[in-house]
């Protein structure tokens, strides 16, 4: 069951007839998309600011990796495995 931080951890009380907005946070209720569209229009353009900023890292970093990993020593080999490694430590 889910316990609500905000009520000091006493359970919500659901009835039936109501809407399930008591069993979420009050901060989750309002930063959701409405039938309106957007409701929280500014939080919703600096995630998409955030995400664009980060995957703009793949298109800086793999251009300059061969000649990275080849001044290193390193092969097309090496190359394959740093560019698992970056995608890898991006899903961490």
């Amino acid at each position: 069951n889910y316990v609500s931080m905000e009520m000091g951890g006493v359970p919500p009380v659901i009835h039936p007839d109501d809407d399930d907005d008591n069993s979420m946070s009050p901060s989750m209720v309002s930063s959701v998309m409405t039938a309106d569209g957007i409701h929280d229009e500014v939080g919703f353009y600096v995630i998409c600011l955030v995400i664009l900023i980060g995957d703009m890292s793949r298109g800086i970093f793999f251009p300059t990796l061969w000649p990275l990993v080849s001044s290193l020593g390193g092969s097309t080999i090496t190359l394959g495995y740093s560019v698992a490694a970056f995608s890898g430590g991006r899903i961490i």
